[in-house]
């Protein structure tokens, strides 16, 4: 019983990414690196994509949920959710030398 259970829970996630995919978005990571201008900036201040959402930061293995007050910082891992078309502006916003 346990298992179907564990298996139609699993399903039903892996149904929710891909409705992410039919719908043109996608779930990304992306590492600050420590000489990216994003590295010590404010949430509020990065020049993000409109059609992107911020959904969690993992910094030395704690996971924190950004807000208007969160400073990211070198080594953070950034998951997000964007359209696909705007991958490469939020990418530019992340990654891109002071």
């Amino acid at each position: 019983m346990s298992e179907t259970v564990s298996t139609e829970i699993f399903a039903r996630e892996l149904l929710a990414l891909d409705n992410l995919c039919r719908q043109g978005m996608s779930l990304v990571m992306i590492q600050v690196s420590p000489v990216s201008a994003a590295a010590g900036c404010p949430v509020p201040e990065l020049d993000l994509p409109r059609d992107c959402v911020l959904l969690a930061v993992i910094r030395a293995e704690k996971v924190l949920y950004p807000r208007g007050d969160t400073t990211l910082q070198p080594w953070d891992r950034v998951f997000a959710v964007v359209d696909r078309q705007h991958e490469d502006a939020l990418r530019e916003a992340l990654t891109r030398l002071p």
